[in-house]
């Protein structure tokens, strides 16, 4: 037996009459319960939550009635779901229904209406011992951050993000999030506290022996941003980049070994002989190997920078 499909046509103002119509049954049914109370209680807990059911029930109605009328009732759509939210007693429905208020506000581009949903599902997820969606929650808080060029609110999200999945017990999820947090504080130029964090996940992945050929890419990364601020400082001072290799060789002595170490040493004796030459030739040939991401590059680019400034001093120097 064939099935005929046939396309069905929504009409906006219908539907938003109709989420108007359920919003009402929402406040007839509050008000109606009010003067039972100034009257009498309910006779029992159960018929209470039924009348909570119903007005939760009128509440989901609406909202999906203006979700399906369009972008015009969107927000009208988002404060249902959080009515509907705010009159559930489960904490896990509470959360799915916040959620989904945050996901239209955030198709309403406006992100600090999305963002104090999301932070509600977020608590109600928490009090329901949800971590793992709670930590999803964070990160999509943190990558609208990003997507609006605002990367400290990002990395405090990414931040939270990695301890909620640490707590749910997602190792690799939190390590995730924590390389986010070390990638985005080298691209707003904090290369110390970028290099701190990959040095934190290099000898995380070295004390799990789990993921060993991220753990020298981690400690290249830890490393090279670390000779940012080194190639900065008068006199040069590698002393902490070279604390730091000495303490990530005793704990993998295969990093010694390592094409990883062999070019940090290349770019550490190319800082101090300000051999600009020497320097564009290692970056090449290493990025050939292993391509090197923008954060990696803009790291190089002001380590140049810096060699550029410190021939320049060598030159004045001689001179005078």
């Amino acid at each position: 037996m064939r099935t005929t499909l046939r396309a069905v046509s929504i009409d906006p103002k219908e539907c938003k009459e109709k989420g108007n119509t359920w919003l009402q049954r929402v406040r007839k049914h509050r008000d109606s319960d009010n003067k039972r109370h100034n009257h009498i209680h309910f006779e029992t807990k159960q018929s209470y939550e039924l009348s909570l059911l119903a007005e939760l029930r009128f509440a989901v109605l609406a909202a999906e009635a203006f979700r399906i009328a369009g972008e015009q009732c969107w927000y009208d759509s988002a404060k249902a779901y959080a009515l509907a939210a705010s009159l559930s007693a489960d904490q896990s429905s509470k959360a799915l229904f916040y959620s989904e208020a945050g996901k239209i506000a955030e198709k309403m581009d406006n992100i600090a209406f999305s963002t104090e949903y999301y932070r509600q599902a977020v608590t109600a997820h928490c009090d329901a011992l949800e971590f793992k969606a709670a930590a999803l929650l964070i990160v999509r808080m943190a990558k609208n951050y990003a997507k609006h060029d605002n990367l400290s609110a990002s990395i405090e999200e990414f931040e939270k993000a990695s301890r909620f999945f640490s707590a749910a017990g997602m190792v690799n999820e939190a390590e995730q999030a924590l390389e986010k947090v070390a990638y985005l504080l080298g691209k707003t130029g904090k290369f110390v506290e970028s290099s701190k964090t990959y040095k934190r996940l290099a000898m995380s992945q070295m004390d799990r022996n789990t993921k060993i050929f991220n753990a020298p890419r981690y400690a290249l990364r830890s490393a090279i941003l670390l000779c940012v601020d080194a190639s900065s400082s008068s006199p040069l001072d590698f002393s902490g980049v070279q604390d730091l290799i000495d303490e990530i060789c005793k704990k993998d002595c295969r990093f010694i070994e390592s094409r990883e170490l062999a070019f940090i040493h290349d770019i550490l004796y190319a800082i101090s002989s300000t051999d600009l030459d020497q320097f564009a030739d290692c970056v090449y040939s290493f990025n050939e190997i292993a391509e090197l991401d923008d954060m990696m590059l803009n790291a190089f680019e002001e380590m140049r920078e810096n060699i550029v400034s410190n021939k320049q001093t060598k030159q004045i120097t001689r001179r005078a």
